[in-house]
C-alpha cells in the first residue's frame, strides 16, 4: 500500500511490522453460532428502532450529526462518551431493581465482571425484567443475544491474547478482554449517503466514520469488531439497489495508520461479511482506525470495548451521591454551625468541597447530557428512567445542602467565634464555595453555546433538547444565578476579612488622616489589651508601645505615600494579558529571558521573616542593608533589600551532577543577586518557586481644560499574568515534592506570597520606576510608557517557627526588571518577538553509541517533573555549559525512546530548559509534549485557545514528536515556537547540534519560506490572541 492512490490490499494480507497488533479471523473459522446471534442481534436492533443519529461536539466546536446510526449495548448502568455526548446503554441481561444486573447468587458482582451480565435464569424467565421495563419484544431479543454474543467473543479474544501477544510481553501482563459495552453501528453505503466526507489525506475514498482512537477505555486492552454486510432491499431503497455493475462496486474496509507520522504508509483491509478482527493490546495507543463506506452494502459492525471500571456507570454516580448525602454535614444541619476545632473544620471543608464537585458532575455530566439528547432518546432508553429520576432526587438534595452553606455564610458575622479563627466560616470555606460556582458558571456558558447551535434548528423535534430547568432561556437564568452568587459570596466573604483583620483598600485610594489616626489608635488599643497578661511591668508596655508606633509609622509610609498617584494600582491577569502590553522583551537577546543592565533600574528582595543564616554559611543575608521594615495586616515582618549590586561568593551546593565532561566547576563559584536564577541557587536550600510577568502601563495626564493650565495627574496599572495558576502550581509543587504540609501552612504561604508582590511592586512605583529616585527617564509623567517585571516568588521550608506565622514555610520574592519604554503610538501594532536559533541537548554524532551519555543528562522526566523546583537551576548548569554556546537561546531537552519493533532508537522532544515546546506540521496540526514536561501558564492558554477560538484553520494536540520527523519533507514539523510565562510565545528558526569547542556540528531543521498565510500565521495567531484576552481585577487582602 502507498501514501497516494493506493490499491486495496488483498484480504489475506499480511500488515507490516508497524501494524502488529492487527488481528483478525476468516468468516469460515467462526462458529456459526456466533454467527447467529451477531445476525438475530443485528435483526432485532434494527426492527425495535434503536439506532439513532447522535449530534457530536468534535474538538468541543460547532455540533455535528453522525453520518450512522448507533446504539450503545453493555453492563446495565454503563455509559460511553463519545466527542462531547454521553451514550446511555440498554442492558443486555435481566436487571434487578437497583438497575444492577442479575445475578446468580445474592453477592452482587463486580462492575464487568460477568461478561454478558449475570446469569440469566431458566429458559423462558430470561428477558421478563426488559419486558417489565417496556421493551417490546424484538428489542429484548436483540439485546440478549448481544450479550450472548459477548460471552462467547470474550472467550475467543481471551485465546487469541494468548496466542498472538503473551509470549511477547514480560510476565503475561497483557490487557484485558473482559468486554463491557459494545457500539453497534448501522452504516449505510455511500450510493444513500451522499454527504460522506472523503478521505484526503491518503486518498483512499469516502468515509463513513473518519480517523479516531478509542478513548475511555482501560489502557491496554483489546477491542474486538464484529464486522457483517447486508444486500439493500429494494421496496425500500429502490434507488441504490442493484444499480451498480460489479465494476463500479467498492468494499467496505477498514483503514489503519500509525499515530502521529505519515512515513509508515496506511493500510486498507477490505475484509468478507462475517469476520472478526481485533485491535489487540496496545494497537488503539499507538494507531488510529477509519471506517471506509462502500458502495452499495448495508454494514452492521458492532465493537466490543473494555470501559473504565467504577467510572461512568450508575452505580458509581449512585453510590458517590449516596455516600456524600449520608455524611454528618448532610444529615445534620447543625453540624455546619457547630465546628468548633480545626478538626471538625477541616472536615467541614472537606465534606463542601465534596458536595460541590458532586453537585456539578450530576447536573454537567450527566442531567444535562440526558435531556439534550431528546424525547426520542428518553422513550427508546427505558432502562434510564429510574436513574435519571434519583438523579434528578439528589440533585435537589445536593441543592439543598448548598443553600444551606450559603445561608451559614451569610450571616456568618453573628456565629460565635466566627471571628477569632475558631467559627466554619473561614476564608477556606467561601474560597471552595467561589471555586465550585466559578466552575459551574464556565460550565454553564459552554452548555449556554452548544445550544445556540444551528443543528438543533434542523433537527426533528423529537430529537432536540427537552425543556427543562436547566436549558430554560438558552441557559442563560441558570447563568444569571450563578453570576448573582459569586458576586454574594465575595462580598461576604470581604466582609469576613475585614472583621478580622479590619477594612481591606484597594491600592490607588489614599487613606485620610483621620482615618490612620483612627487605625492608629485602634491598633494600639488591641496590642495593649493583648499585652496586659503578657508583659505586668510598665517598662515593659513602654517598649511594647514604642514598637507599635514605629511599626505604625512604617505603615503610614506604606499606605499613605506608596500608590497616591495610582487609582486602579494592581491589576491582576486571571487568564492572559491585554492587548495594550508590550510585545517584545529583548526579542534579540542570547537568552530566553535576560535581566537588562541599565544602572538605573534596581533589582529587589522581599522576604517574610528572613533575618536568619542560610546553609550555617559564613555569607548571611544580614550582611545586605534592609532597605525598609514593616508589618503587614496579617502581623508578618516583611523585609525589602535593593540586591541590584550585590555579589556573593560560597563554595557549590552539593547538587549531584554527571560525570564529565558535564561535572560542575570546582572551588568557589560567585553569584549576581540581581539574576533570579544566581539568587535562587545562592540561597541552596530546595523549594517551589514560580515567575510572573508583572506588566506596568503608565499613561500621561491629559488637559482637562484646553482653556486653563490645570491637567489630571498620570495614572498607571500593574497587570500580573496568571496569578491563580502560578500560585496553584506553587502550591501544589511544594506539597508534591518539598513538604507534604497542612493546608493551612500551604494556605498562609500563598497570602504571604500576595503580600511578597504588593511589597516589590509598591518598591517599583514609588522609585525605580516613577524616576523620583531612580532617574528613569522614560517614565515622566509625560510619556505614555510600559514597563515589565520578572518577579519570582520562593517557597522554602523553615527550619524553626519563631515568627508565630504558624507556617513551616518562608516566602521570599525576587523582582528584576527585564523591560522599560515607551509605548507605541499605535496601540493596535505588535512587535512580534525576533526568531531564535535552539540547540539539542544531544552528543553529535547523532548515533546510538551516545544512548548512554543521553541518559546521563540533568533532565526533569526522570524526577518529578510537575514540580518547579529552584533546584532545576543549579542541575541544569551541566546542559548549559555543554549545549548553549553563545548565539545559542535556548536548548531542547529530549527523552530517549524506541518507536519501533524492530527496536530502531529515536528521541521524543519534550521541552526547552526554562520553556515549553510547540510543534507545527505541514497539515496545521499545532502539537506539544503530553508527559514528562512542566506544564507552564502559556502553555495552558494556547491549548485552551485551541479549543475555543473560532474561525482558526488549525487545531492544537497534545501529541508526542520525535525528533525523527524534524528533517522530513512529507509529514515533517514546518514551524517550532518556545513559551514561557515571561516570553510569551518566541519563534525558533534553527535547531541545531553543537561540537564540544562551541561550534555548530551540523543543522537538524530550519524553517522554510512558507507561501501561505494560514501556515506562517499560526504562532502570530496564538500571540494576537493571548495579548488580546481581557484581565481580572486583583485586590491584595
Amino acid at each position: 500500500a502507498t501514501t497516494r492512490k493506493r490499491t486495496h490490499a488483498p484480504t489475506n494480507a499480511t500488515p507490516s511490522p508497524s501494524h502488529t497488533g492487527f488481528h483478525w479471523e476468516t468468516p469460515e473459522n467462526l462458529p456459526s453460532s456466533l454467527h447467529s446471534l451477531f445476525t438475530t442481534a443485528f435483526r432485532d436492533l434494527d426492527d425495535a428502532g434503536l439506532f439513532l443519529y447522535d449530534a457530536v461536539q468534535p474538538g468541543g466546536k460547532k455540533l455535528s450529526r453522525t453520518f450512522v446510526t448507533r446504539t450503545l449495548v453493555g453492563v446495565p448502568g454503563s455509559t460511553y462518551r463519545y466527542l462531547g455526548l454521553l451514550l446511555f446503554s440498554h442492558p443486555w441481561c435481566d436487571v434487578d431493581d437497583d438497575g444492577d444486573a442479575c445475578a446468580a447468587s445474592p453477592k452482587k458482582r463486580k462492575f464487568g465482571t460477568d461478561g454478558g451480565g449475570g446469569t440469566q435464569g431458566d429458559g423462558d424467565d430470561r428477558g421478563r425484567t426488559l419486558v417489565k421495563m417496556g421493551y417490546d419484544a424484538s428489542a429484548v431479543t436483540g439485546l440478549l443475544a448481544m450479550g450472548d454474543a459477548n460471552r462467547s467473543l470474550i472467550a475467543r479474544s481471551k485465546d487469541v491474547l494468548e496466542e498472538k501477544v503473551a509470549t511477547d510481553v514480560p510476565d503475561g501482563l497483557v490487557g484485558s478482554a473482559e468486554y463491557s459495552i459494545t457500539l453497534v453501528n448501522r452504516m449505510e453505503p455511500s450510493t444513500l449517503k451522499k454527504d460522506l466526507r472523503a478521505e484526503n489525506i491518503h486518498g483512499m475514498g469516502k468515509t463513513s466514520v473518519s480517523w479516531h482512537s478509542d478513548s475511555g477505555l482501560q489502557d491496554f486492552s483489546t477491542i474486538g469488531v464484529y464486522h457483517s454486510l447486508k444486500e439493500l432491499r429494494e421496496e425500500s431503497h429502490p434507488a441504490a439497489a442493484g444499480k451498480l455493475p460489479s465494476s463500479k462496486r467498492t468494499p467496505w474496509r477498514v483503514a489503519l495508520r500509525v499515530s502521529g507520522e505519515s512515513e509508515t504508509p496506511a493500510l486498507s483491509v477490505p475484509l468478507p461479511s462475517g469476520c472478526l478482527y481485533y485491535l489487540l493490546d496496545d494497537f488503539n495507543h499507538k494507531h488510529e482506525h477509519a471506517v471506509l463506506a462502500g458502495s452499495d452494502l448495508l454494514r452492521y459492525s458492532s465493537t466490543h470495548r473494555v470501559a473504565k471500571e467504577n467510572k461512568g456507570s450508575w452505580q458509581y454516580i449512585r453510590d458517590k451521591c449516596e455516600k456524600v448525602l449520608s455524611s454528618p454535614l448532610a444529615l445534620n444541619k447543625n453540624s455546619f454551625i457547630e465546628c468548633d476545632t480545626p478538626l471538625k473544620r477541616r472536615e467541614a471543608l472537606k465534606q463542601v468541597k465534596l458536595q460541590q464537585e458532586l453537585l456539578t458532575e450530576v447536573e454537567y455530566e450527566w442531567l444535562r447530557q440526558w435531556y439534550i439528547q431528546g424525547q426520542l432518546h428518553a422513550d427508546l432508553h427505558l432502562y434510564w428512567h429510574k436513574p435519571i429520576q434519583k438523579l434528578t432526587s439528589f440533585f435537589h438534595q445536593l441543592e439543598q445542602l448548598s443553600i444551606l452553606v450559603l445561608n451559614t455564610l451569610k450571616h456568618a458575622g453573628t456565629i460565635k467565634n466566627t471571628f477569632d479563627n475558631n467559627g466554619p466560616a473561614s476564608e477556606d470555606i467561601f474560597d471552595a464555595m467561589i471555586d465550585a460556582f466559578e466552575e459551574r458558571l464556565r460550565l454553564s456558558k459552554k452548555w449556554n453555546e452548544r445550544l445556540k447551535d444551528r443543528i438543533y434548528t434542523i433537527l426533528p423535534e423529537r430529537e432536540r433538547p427537552i425543556d427543562c430547568v436547566f436549558f430554560k432561556n438558552g441557559g442563560e437564568n441558570v447563568s444569571r444565578d450563578l453570576l448573582k452568587g459569586i458576586d454574594n459570596l465575595r462580598k461576604w466573604r470581604r466582609e469576613v476579612v475585614e472583621m478580622k483583620y479590619g477594612p481591606m483598600k484597594k491600592y490607588g485610594t489614599p487613606v485620610s488622616k483621620n482615618q490612620f489616626w483612627q487605625l492608629f489608635f485602634i491598633l494600639i488599643f488591641q496590642q495593649t489589651k493583648s499585652f496586659q497578661y503578657l508583659n505586668k511591668t510598665i517598662i515593659t508596655n513602654c517598649v511594647t508601645f514604642l514598637f507599635l508606633v514605629s511599626w505604625i509609622l512604617s505603615m503610614k509610609q506604606c499606605c499613605c505615600h506608596g500608590f497616591r498617584n495610582s487609582p486602579t494600582s494592581h491589576t491582576l491577569n486571571g487568564r492572559s494579558l491585554s492587548s495594550t502590553i508590550p510585545a517584545s522583551v529583548g526579542a534579540r537577546s542570547n537568552s530566553m529571558t535576560r535581566v537588562l543592565s541599565n544602572p538605573a533600574w534596581r533589582s529587589y528582595e522581599a522576604s517574610i521573616d528572613s533575618c536568619k543564616k542560610l546553609n550555617n554559611d559564613s555569607t548571611s543575608r544580614s550582611s545586605i542593608p534592609v532597605l525598609n521594615t514593616f508589618t503587614s495586616c496579617d502581623h508578618n515582618t516583611v523585609q525589602l533589600r535593593d540586591i541590584t549590586n550585590e555579589q556573593k561568593t560560597i563554595e557549590n551546593t552539593p547538587f549531584t551532577f554527571p560525570p564529565p565532561p558535564l561535572s560542575a566547576p570546582t572551588g568557589p563559584q560567585t553569584y549576581q543577586l540581581r539574576s533570579p536564577r544566581e539568587w535562587m541557587e545562592w540561597i541552596g536550600v530546595e523549594g517551589a518557586y514560580t515567575v510572573l510577568r508583572c506588566e506596568r502601563r503608565r499613561i500621561p495626564p491629559k488637559n482637562n481644560n484646553s482653556s486653563s493650565n490645570t491637567t489630571s495627574s498620570s495614572s498607571s496599572q500593574w497587570k500580573v499574568a496568571g496569578f491563580d495558576f502560578h500560585m496553584k502550581r506553587l502550591y501544589t509543587s511544594y506539597r508534591r515534592s518539598i513538604d507534604d504540609s497542612a493546608p493551612a501552612s500551604l494556605q498562609i504561604a500563598e497570602r504571604q506570597s500576595r503580600i511578597v508582590i504588593d511589597t516589590l511592586l509598591s518598591q517599583y512605583e514609588r522609585t525605580a520606576l516613577s524616576g523620583s529616585s531612580s532617574g528613569v527617564g522614560d517614565d515622566s509623567d509625560n510619556v505614555d510608557c510600559r514597563s515589565i517585571v520578572m518577579l519570582t516568588v520562593l517557597w522554602t521550608p523553615r527550619d524553626d517557627d519563631k515568627s508565630g506565622s504558624g507556617t513551616g514555610i518562608r516566602v521570599r520574592g525576587h523582582a528584576s526588571v527585564i523591560a522599560a519604554s515607551p509605548m507605541s503610538s499605535s496601540s493596535s501594532s505588535i512587535d512580534y518577538p525576533a526568531a531564535v536559533t535552539a540547540a539539542l541537548a544531544l552528543h553529535p554524532p547523532l548515533s546510538t553509541d551516545d544512548s548512554r551519555q543521553q541518559e546521563d543528562l540533568p533532565n526533569r522526566y526522570s524526577h518529578d517533573f510537575e514540580s518547579k523546583l529552584s533546584s532545576w537551576c543549579q542541575r541544569r548548569r551541566p546542559i548549559e555549559r555543554a549545549f548553549k554556546p553563545s548565539g545559542i537561546s535556548e536548548v531542547l531537552l529530549l527523552r530517549p525512546c524506541r518507536r519501533s519493533p524492530a527496536g530502531e532508537d529515536d528521541y521524543e522532544l519534550l521541552e526547552g530548559l526554562t520553556s515549553n515546546l510547540f510543534f507545527v506540521d505541514d497539515r496545521g496540526t499545532v502539537s506539544t509534549a503530553p508527559w514528562g514536561v512542566l506544564k507552564g501558564y502559556v502553555r495552558d492558554l494556547i491549548i485552551e485557545c485551541g479549543e475555543t477560538m473560532t474561525g482558526k484553520r488549525w487545531n492544537v494536540e497534545e501529541r508526542a514528536t520525535l525528533l525523527s520527523r524534524l528533517g522530513k519533507k512529507k509529514g515533517g514539523i514546518k514551524r517550532v515556537f518556545a513559551t514561557s510565562s515571561v516570553r510569551l510565545i518566541v519563534p525558533i528558526e534553527r535547531i541545531v547540534i553543537v561540537n564540544e569547542e562551541g561550534g555548530v556540528e551540523r543543522e537538524v531543521w530550519a524553517q522554510e519560506a512558507l507561501g501561505g498565510r494560514e501556515e506562517e500565521e499560526v504562532w502570530k495567531e496564538l500571540y494576537r490572541e493571548i495579548l488580546e484576552r481581557g484581565v481580572d481585577e486583583w485586590l491584595l487582602q
